[in-house]
């Protein structure tokens, strides 16, 4: 299964820009096949919010992505990973 997943991914890598902006973002994201590219942006928010919480991924770069992972989660049928993506469940502090 990993090797399908990564399969899908892999080929956009490099295609998908999240760190130059709105714009060239967009233009990137949408050059990439679609459902290849919501995978990237579910793929990137569950890396950032298990790795170091919705903090992490909403203040990174990554943060970008919000509205396509959530799309993305949809589409591979992870509705409640959608709802905190939507509504995380932050209180709005963060502590080191």
């Amino acid at each position: 299964m990993a090797e399908a997943y990564w399969a899908i991914i892999e080929p956009i890598w490099q295609t998908i820009d999240i760190s130059d902006g709105a714009d060239v973002f967009l233009d990137t994201f949408f050059k990439a096949p679609q459902d290849a590219a919501l995978l990237y942006a579910a793929h990137f928010c569950q890396s950032e919010v298990c790795n170091g919480g919705f903090f992490q991924f909403f203040f990174n770069s990554t943060g970008i992505l919000a509205p396509e992972a959530v799309n993305g989660f949809r589409a591979i049928g992870q509705y409640k990973i959608t709802e905190w993506a939507i509504f995380p469940p932050w209180d709005g502090t963060y502590e080191t």
